[in-house]
């Protein structure tokens, strides 16, 4: 973590995007093994430990930016946002 960034950008988006990418990527690599639903726990198990755990727990900085990734088409249009927030935020300092 970089407590003192000046620009922090915590993304997230629901365990069933997440999951419906993550099923995609395993077929399209040929597992065929695993169900959506499957997954969907697997990503819900995973948060509520990743959130929960005594040590470092997950959780979105106080001064961050909330972004939801299952509102872009593509990595690159989350990134082309990313960057744009970066030059808009750099232009008003």
């Amino acid at each position: 973590m970089l407590p003192d960034a000046e620009i922090k950008l915590f993304v997230t988006t629901s365990p069933e995007i997440r999951a419906q990418r993550r099923f995609i990527e395993m077929r399209a690599k040929g597992d065929s093994n695993v169900t959506l639903d499957e997954i969907i726990a697997n990503v819900k198990m995973r948060d509520h430990l990743d959130t929960t755990r005594k040590e470092s727990p997950l959780r979105k900085a106080d001064d961050a930016v909330e972004v939801d990734s299952g509102k872009f088409a593509s990595a690159e249009e989350q990134i082309a946002w990313a960057v744009d927030y970066f030059h808009q935020f750099m232009q008003g300092k």
